[in-house]
Formats: C-alpha cells, structure tokens, sequence
C-alpha cells in the first residue's frame, strides 16, 4: 500500500508513483469539457497521468480530494476537479457514448467496451 504523505502545503500526496487499479474510468470536471476517458492512470508526487482514447494528459496535482476503490478526484492548482469513476456499462451509455465519433451500434460485454477503447488509444499512437 503507498503511503500518503503531506506536501508542503499541508495536503495530502501519493508517494511513489502507482497505478490506479481500474482499466478504463470515466473521466469528468465541471470545468474542462475534454475529458471524457482514462486508462493507465499514474499518480505520483505532485503529477496525475493517463491516456484518454487519442493522447496522454499530465496534469499537476495540487490536492488528492478522494482515494476510495469507487473513484479518485483531485484537485488541480487552477481549481479544476477531475473525478475518475471505474467504467461500468451504465455510465457509458448515459454519458460516454453520445460524445464519440463513431460509437458503435452495440457493445457485447464490459470486456468488449474496454477493448475498443485500448483499440482506439492503439491506433492513435
């Protein structure tokens, strides 16, 4: 289990870098219409990391505001809150599918939906 730690402004941090134990979470902020998924998250010190389905985004964490097995949220430095929620089929289709290009018709299984999204970050790269 990592340790938490306090930073200098007396907030708490993850020390080393670990992987968040989810293979696709659905991403959200108030205030960045952008994210939408993640997968490989990476907390360390003071960076959140993660590929969305065409890039990679390195963020810079200034708070950790919840660490449970049913999400992690942390604050940026700007004020922006992201929320990272496992992916569950329910969540994809009241809020993921209507934002994709090209969604599929039908998604077989949870398995299948996380593939296509590993399929898409693949072909992005």
């Amino acid at each position: 289990m990592d340790k938490i730690q306090q930073n200098s402004n007396n907030n708490r941090i993850l020390s080393p870098d670990r992987r968040l134990s989810e293979r696709v979470y659905y991403v959200s902020c108030p205030s960045d219409s952008t994210v939408l998924v993640g997968m490989n998250v990476i907390v360390s010190s003071n960076l959140v990391r993660w590929f969305d389905t065409v890039k990679e985004r390195i963020m810079e964490l200034e708070k950790i505001v919840d660490d449970s097995p049913g999400g992690f949220s942390f604050k940026r430095q700007d004020g922006g809150i992201y929320t990272f929620v496992p992916m569950t089929m329910e969540i994809y289709e009241d809020k993921v599918r209507k934002h994709l290009i090209s969604p599929p018709e039908t998604v077989g299984s949870l398995a299948d939906l996380f593939d296509m999204f590993e399929k898409t970050r693949e072909q992005a790269w």
